[in-house]
């Protein structure tokens, strides 16, 4: 199986766990579980090319944190709309979500969460032919994942500073 055959994979997988549990979140409405679904749920439609539905998505789970008032994970649904747009090729909302992410998680002293964000920043920068912000936050984001364990982020943070190079 190739790599992205395996992606899409994934994406299926997550599909059909995420619909039926985002509708009974709905139906019973749950609305702090709710914004748990539709977030990933948002992302793998992306991947499958729905990318409309997904960002659309993605921004109803930040809607829902900000109508709770929930502090928590605040950085994890911004990211998570961040990495969405990429997939979309939205690098505008990217950008915007990513940023927002960042301060969340800085904020909130998730400094997992703020390294990923780093690395979806260092993800933006690299498409838009920024090589140096795209090092500097494939850097911050490598130096933290480093120092949390974070090995799998740590590796796709090299991945970014391989094509810099």
């Amino acid at each position: 199986m190739t790599a992205l055959q395996d992606a899409r994979h994934r994406a299926l997988d997550a599909v059909r766990v995420l619909e039926p549990a985002a509708a009974a979140c709905r139906e019973r409405k749950f609305v702090d579980w709710l914004m748990h679904a539709v977030a990933p749920l948002g992302y793998a439609y992306a991947r499958l090319g729905r990318a409309a539905e997904g960002i659309s998505l993605a921004k109803e789970a930040i809607a829902l944190l900000e109508k709770t008032g929930a502090e928590a994970s605040r950085a994890y649904f911004h990211l998570t709309l961040a990495k969405t747009a990429l997939v979309a090729r939205d690098l505008e909302q990217a950008d915007a979500s990513a940023r927002m992410g960042l301060a969340s998680a800085e904020d909130d002293s998730e400094r997992g969460w703020e390294a990923w964000n780093h690395w979806a920043l260092g993800e933006i920068a690299l498409r838009r032919g920024d090589r140096a912000t795209a090092e500097h936050e494939a850097d911050e984001a490598q130096e933290i994942a480093e120092e949390l364990g974070m090995r799998p982020l740590v590796e796709r943070c090299r991945a970014i500073l391989r094509r810099t190079a």
